[in-house]
């Protein structure tokens, strides 16, 4: 692609077959041990500059496609930080290996359950979809999206508001269990 050249009727397959290979390169090597992201992050870009082809005034359209890629791997670094986050708190819940199961644990983990069955169920269907689907069903966001018959920048914001929506649920479920526990203490 010519970096001089505007982005007016751009060749998005010469694009596509002059740069995909280089992309998904520097997507790897941007996300390291994520690399498996890498061609769902590639099909994003090429869709974002395809969306952005609509008039845009772009004049190094490959520049244009990699930034994007490097933003979408930002974008994907903190919906993936706020995952590990929540599968950590689950974890904490849900490890009894090093724990003995007692009934006040049995009655917690049950609490916990109903919580996010709670949280699951307040959620748009298609978010809650999305958000099992990927994290409980192993599917990709690609295969996820083709499944739907929907963009895969749909399923990528589903995935963050409905990770989003348990974190700050949790969130107000912590601060309630502060607020009493300092409320049990200063009673005493």
């Amino acid at each position: 692609m010519e970096s001089g050249k505007a982005m007016a009727g751009l060749d998005l397959e010469a694009l596509f077959r002059g740069t995909y290979h280089d992309l998904l390169r520097f997507l790897r090597a941007r996300l390291g041990a994520r690399h498996t992201a890498a061609q769902d992050l590639a099909q994003e870009a090429f869709m974002r500059m395809h969306a952005a082809d609509a008039g845009s005034e772009i004049r190094d359209t490959r520049s244009f496609l990699f930034a994007t890629a490097a933003n979408l791997v930002a974008d994907h670094a903190r919906v993936e930080g706020r995952r590990r986050d929540i599968l950590r708190e689950m974890a904490g819940v849900l490890d009894t290996d090093h724990h003995e199961i007692t009934p006040e644990r049995a009655a917690l983990a049950r609490s916990d359950l109903a919580w996010v069955r709670d949280v699951l169920r307040s959620m748009p269907a298609r978010q809650r979809h999305i958000l099992i689907r990927y994290h409980i069903g192993g599917r990709t966001q690609s295969e996820i999206a083709a499944e739907l018959s929907i963009g895969l920048t749909t399923v990528r914001a589903d995935l963050k508001t409905a990770i989003g929506t348990l974190v700050d649920a949790r969130r107000r479920v912590y601060r309630r269990e502060i607020r009493a526990s300092e409320g049990a203490r200063s009673s005493k």
